[in-house]
């Protein structure tokens, strides 16, 4: 039994990948980094929002997971396009968007790192703007309705100079949008509640 316990079995999920079915994390690295990402840094900031919407998870995830939909809820002042998708929402599709902040057009690349429809999804930037960029997006059934919270983890880029512009105007700027967004998904989804 030792050796067992010891030693390595070289085991791979051949039957269980061969069925269908999809690991939550498909490899280690993904795993890490959703649990030592959220945590952050002394560097890092966290902005969490809930919003309450009267409809069924069934209907409001697929509003929110619709990458489409994002230049809908995104306010005109970031000029948020987005530029293509690489396929079907999955662990490891990416998304090209490009933004303007303060006048500079910039592109910013994401992967959604976790998938679980009607629970959550996760998307992280791969290189954009930020330093980090770590969106998780839960969803759950509350009194007749869904409950939507948005965490998101973020680090300024340019080291000691992007903290000073994080703490006068990276967080207030993040903070508008996710305001925009509320207001934006109140009126497409009706009747919704919020909090910050």
């Amino acid at each position: 039994m030792a050796d067992i316990v010891l030693h390595s079995q070289r085991v791979t999920p051949e039957i269980a990948v061969t069925t269908g079915y999809r690991f939550r994390y498909e490899t280690l690295d993904d795993a890490l980094r959703n649990l030592v990402m959220p945590l952050g840094s002394k560097n890092a900031y966290t902005l969490k929002r809930y919003q309450w919407i009267p409809k069924p998870v069934a209907e409001v995830f697929p509003f929110f997971s619709d990458a489409r939909n994002l230049e809908t809820i995104t306010p005109p002042w970031v000029g948020f396009t987005i530029k293509s998708v690489s396929g079907p929402m999955e662990p490891g599709t990416l998304i090209d968007y490009r933004i303007v902040i303060k006048g500079v057009p910039m592109k910013w690349r994401t992967r959604i790192s976790v998938w679980e429809p009607g629970i959550q999804f996760v998307d992280e930037m791969i290189w954009g703007p930020y330093k980090s960029w770590h969106h998780t997006h839960t969803f759950e059934t509350l009194n007749d309705g869904t409950l939507m919270v948005d965490t998101v983890v973020y680090q300024p880029p340019f080291g000691i100079l992007g903290d000073v512009a994080g703490l006068i105007m990276i967080n207030r700027d993040v903070t508008r949008i996710f305001d925009y967004r509320t207001a934006r998904v109140n009126q497409i989804l009706k009747g919704c509640s919020n909090g910050k």
